[in-house]
């Protein structure tokens, strides 16, 4: 039974690919090309179209015959020539259709244009469905003619047209004008055009109103000085101005002349003696290796050693410290008299003094005369003070005799005890 069973199955699969084949029907080509009048001269875009009336398979590229369709166009002296063409074919099938633009390849020459089936596999074409390309013609000739068009599909016969066989190229309009379209968008500003010629002057208008008072400007620059004016006459004297205020004391006055030279002062008191430096020879020892002076002054003891040989004389010293002040020098000539100065303020007068202890009671002098040189000469003055003196002495011896006590004595000639 299973035998029986396996047996029949083969025998459907051998036949089914002949019934499938019987089944099939044959694609029924219809072409167009749209529109069929173009203007004299210039030509335009007309739209080729192959529409299959009937569904049926495409035959793959790898058959010996793909399918294929050809627009052919005129190509005798007064004929046209394909200058453009679409790329790629726009379909226009059902919604079943698994058919796409990539499974077709578009072919041009200088005269035809082909749209053939480029895929490996079997693809139906439904009815109703569509292939169609733009195609750009330019007629070769310039007035007004006809072109033919032929059709062409290697596999599939009978093929039928719908807008016959010709084209015309035309001198009149094609058309009734259509109504005017909508206003597009304004367009972007263009550039600003070249300046224009300057035109002629307009005549001169009517004096408009005066204006308000604009704002004052800035100041001007300094002006250069004008000429000297002639001397004007000679003005009324001015009543007397009042007194100015006391002015700023005047700078000190330059020193005046020195003057005569005053006498000489009194002798300063002598100051404290000073010690002298003492020099004395220093044998060689621990202060001088080779020998010395040593010398010995208030500010201590110094050693001046030798060399040990004549060297080269160095570089001075520095300044030593100042010394000691010495001994005062002998006076000098005094120096002349300065300027007497100016009269110092009364000084404040002083209190009375302490009365002095009453002194010792001198021995008693012997009794004085007074006598007068008789070889003085006359004219000397001597002889009236010796006179008065003795007089005055002897006035006061008396005085003295009469006190009880005797504490006071003359003694000797003119002396007071």
């Amino acid at each position: 039974m299973k035998r029986a069973l396996l047996l029949l199955v083969l025998v459907v699969v051998s036949i089914l690919p002949g019934l499938a084949s019987a089944q099939a029907q044959p694609i029924t080509p219809v072409f167009a090309v749209n529109p069929h009048t173009l203007p004299a001269g210039n030509g335009g875009t007309v739209l080729v179209s192959v529409r299959s009336s009937t569904s049926g398979p495409l035959t793959p590229a790898g058959a010996s015959a793909a399918d294929q369709f050809t627009f052919t166009f005129d190509a005798t002296p007064n004929g046209i020539a394909v200058t453009g063409v679409d790329a790629n074919v726009r379909l226009h099938t059902g919604a079943a259709s698994t058919l796409v633009p990539a499974d077709f390849q578009v072919i041009t020459t200088a005269t035809t244009v082909s749209i053939r089936y480029a895929q490996n596999v079997q693809k139906t074409l439904a009815a109703g469905d569509t292939l169609s390309l733009h195609v750009t013609l330019q007629p070769l000739v310039g007035g007004p003619f006809g072109a033919a068009v032929m059709y062409t599909s290697a596999l599939h016969n009978p093929i039928s047209q719908v807008t016959g066989d010709t084209l015309a190229f035309v001198d009149f309009a094609t058309g009734p004008a259509g109504p005017a379209g909508p206003a597009g968008p304004a367009g972007a500003q263009g550039a600003p055009g070249p300046a224009g010629a300057t035109g002629p002057a307009g005549a001169q208008g009517p004096a408009g109103p005066a204006g308000a008072q604009g704002p004052a400007g800035p100041a001007g620059a300094q002006g250069p000085a004008g000429p000297a004016g002639a001397q004007g006459p000679a003005g009324a004297a001015g009543a007397v101005g009042p007194a100015g205020a006391q002015g700023a004391v005047g700078p000190a006055g330059a020193a005046g002349p020195a003057g005569p030279r005053g006498l000489a002062g009194a002798n300063g008191a002598n100051g404290a003696n000073g010690q002298s430096v003492v020099g004395s020879s220093e044998p060689p020892g621990a202060n001088c290796p080779n020998g010395g002076v040593k010398y010995v002054s208030v500010s201590g003891t110094n050693y001046v050693c030798n060399g040990t040989g004549a060297g080269t004389v160095g570089p001075p010293g520095p300044v030593g410290p100042e010394g000691d002040a010495g001994a005062p020098g002998a006076d000098g000539t005094p120096g002349a008299a300065g300027t007497p100065g100016s009269p110092g303020a009364p000084g404040t007068p002083g209190g009375p003094g302490t009365a002095g202890t009453q002194g010792p009671a001198g021995p008693k002098g012997s009794d004085g005369s007074c006598a007068v040189s008789r070889t003085a000469a006359p004219s000397s003055g001597v002889a009236p003070f010796l006179l008065a003196a003795c007089a005055a002495a002897f006035a006061r011896r008396r005085r003295a005799r009469r006190t009880p006590d005797g504490a006071a004595a003359m003694v000797g000639p003119g002396a007071v005890g």
